[in-house]
């Protein structure tokens, strides 16, 4: 043998010797539940965050996530990723890039798909304590972003480009967003902002138009007495029809006693300009509510159902907003009283196991989801429950004849 060959020998040895360490290393951590749409290494520090989920007219199925962390580059422009699937689910193939566009909703309207939400997180990368002494002394540590939309005709592989208030760039400031969902009624879409705000417009309207959005301007009122003094914010709304008919706004509810989580029901005027709460009616019990969740009606039963991040007593710690390791189904038939439909996900690490900000859809008798989802991989992540590194689907089958806890 010549000592060339001798060397591409060796080196096969070594590499296919690595590589089957490296498969024998992954091979000790099974994959998570579902199907995996796609992973990202814990090391780059990009973490999967913001699922967002759509089925399209024709039956195929969009799923996208941003990325936030430390190599996520999210404060100077945020980056989301579709994805399609053809079978039902059963695969996935990535479809688009899509820069600047974060925490971002896909939806469909009128032939063609809309991804809406901010270019980049607008939040300081000042330590807290330090942002808020600054706060209190008026200097600014927030830097703006704009709200986006942006429409795509060919399912998601191509995008218009928002440069301007005609062609997506809608209204700039100090917006947060999450993908939840947008609904038509009366007319109009409706899309939650925050907690207290909504916006709405024309169904026949050209949504890449500034002008053509209405956003009601949220509210501040005195939150202090708010839960003893424990209540720490509210968002991540979603636009739900209330039973009467009218538009509110459903919101997580940052208040971390285990076993009492809430929701806050903000009801807004048929033109959504105006909204109301009244703080002794309007904080409703909802289990898991202190984490972002989706809600949706379902014609066939009567009920609003949402995924939500109940933590049962067994699994009661420091830090309840960050135990993630459990998702039910509940339901309710007015937005007030809900009820727990059964345990649909669950792992009993609560550090580094995490499904989290479930969007869904349902497919007849079935929930089908997007699911961000921290799993041990063997590679380095996940670094904790939080930092997802896996976006996967999930789907719950016949859902309706679960029996409730």
């Amino acid at each position: 043998m010549s000592r060339v060959a001798f060397r591409i020998l060796l080196a096969a040895l070594l590499l296919g010797g690595g590589w089957l360490a490296l498969r024998l290393t992954v091979w000790k951590f099974p994959p998570p539940p579902g199907v995996v749409i796609t992973h990202s290494l814990a090391p780059t520090g990009r973490y999967i965050g913001s699922p967002s989920f759509l089925v399209l007219p024709d039956g195929e199925y969009l799923a996208s996530h941003d990325f936030f962390g430390p190599g996520s580059g999210e404060q100077s422009s945020g980056i989301t990723r579709i994805f399609s699937s053809k079978d039902r689910g059963k695969s996935w193939e990535f479809r688009s890039e899509v820069r600047g566009a974060f925490w971002s909703v896909l939806f469909a309207h009128r032939g063609a798909v809309y991804l809406l939400g901010v270019d980049r997180h607008s939040g300081s990368w000042i330590p807290k304590g330090i942002a808020r002494c600054l706060h209190k002394a008026r200097v600014v540590t927030k830097s703006e972003n704009s709200i986006v939309i942006r429409r795509s005709d060919d399912g998601g592989r191509s995008w218009t480009e928002p440069l301007d208030e005609n062609t997506g760039r809608l209204k700039t400031g100090h917006y947060g967003f999450a993908p939840t969902p947008v609904i038509e009624h009366a007319g109009r879409l409706w899309r939650a902002q925050g907690a207290v705000g909504m916006m709405s417009v024309p169904v026949d309207a050209d949504l890449l138009k500034a002008a053509s959005w209405r956003l009601a301007d949220e509210q501040n009122p005195d939150k202090k007495p708010w839960f003893g003094g424990d209540f720490e914010g509210w968002g991540e709304g979603n636009a739900v029809v209330a039973p009467g008919g009218g538009i509110v706004n459903l919101a997580k509810v940052r208040y971390l006693k285990p076993g009492d989580d809430h929701a806050a029901i903000v009801s807004f005027d048929p033109d959504g300009k105006q909204a109301s709460f009244d703080p002794a009616r309007d904080f409703v019990k909802m289990p898991g509510a202190r984490v972002k969740f989706t809600v949706r009606f379902d014609p066939v039963s009567g009920r609003y159902w949402a995924l939500t991040n109940y933590l049962p007593p067994r699994y009661y710690g420091d830090r309840t907003d960050l135990r993630r390791n459990t998702v039910a189904l509940v339901s309710s038939t007015d937005l007030r009283e809900w009820r727990i439909d059964g345990i649909v996900l669950e792992n009993p690490d609560t550090k580094y196991h995490g499904f989290q900000y479930l969007d869904w859809a349902i497919e007849g008798d079935d929930i089908i989801a997007a699911c961000r989802t921290a799993w041990p991989d063997g590679l380095g992540g996940p670094v904790r429950q939080h930092d997802a590194n896996y976006l996967t689907f999930q789907r719950l089958k016949n859902f309706r004849s679960l029996s409730p806890l």
